[in-house]
């Protein structure tokens, strides 16, 4: 859905979600300032029309992915990012406080959790679970892979207007869809 941002009484535009986003960074426009949307009269705050539009979204009308989906993925995301973290520390840290054989252990383990995480969230994102899985088997060149999974799980809940990163969508999102989820069932 097309936006007008509301500049001095007049209507410019229109915008999609992703160029006010980056209008808003560049500090063209902010998130207080008005608009509406394409087809309708309403002026609201351009945080008010971004609110109702990713509350629309998780109602599944994008994507094709249901408010239950969404967070399933934002909470496979935010897990996957914190194994690679934890797999990365295990497989570059300096055995001086450890030995070397728990260390080595700790970086495995850690490793094999990293795959199958990569795998939940290929498959949350209906995308080839094995294909994913054996890329993420491969220590450090499954960097790469695991970065595009994460990317693609930010891509599908911004489309939904969920606020996430590479990393994981914030808090505040994952327990706003979760409360979601929870008052639809």
């Amino acid at each position: 859905m097309k936006i007008y941002i509301i500049k001095s009484g007049k209507k410019v535009g229109p915008h999609s979600r992703s160029e006010i986003m980056a209008l808003n960074r560049s500090g063209q426009c902010r998130m207080s300032d008005f608009g509406c949307r394409e087809g309708c009269q309403e002026k609201l705050p351009l945080s008010k029309i971004f609110e109702e539009q990713a509350e629309e979204n998780t109602n599944g009308e994008n994507d094709g992915f249901s408010a239950p989906q969404l967070l399933n993925i934002a909470q496979e995301q935010e897990s996957l990012a914190r194994y690679v973290f934890l797999s990365l520390m295990f497989g570059f840290l300096p055995g001086s406080w450890l030995s070397p054989t728990v260390t080595t252990w700790c970086f495995v383990i850690f490793h094999l959790v990293v795959v199958f995480k990569c795998h939940l969230l290929a498959e949350s994102l209906r995308k080839n679970k094995w294909l994913w899985t054996l890329a993420a088997l491969v220590p450090l060149i499954n960097l790469v892979p695991i970065w595009r999974i994460l990317s693609q799980a930010r891509k599908a809940l911004r489309n939904q207007g969920i606020s996430a990163s590479v990393l994981g969508a914030s808090d505040k999102a994952i327990k706003n869809l979760a409360e979601h989820v929870k008052a639809q069932s």
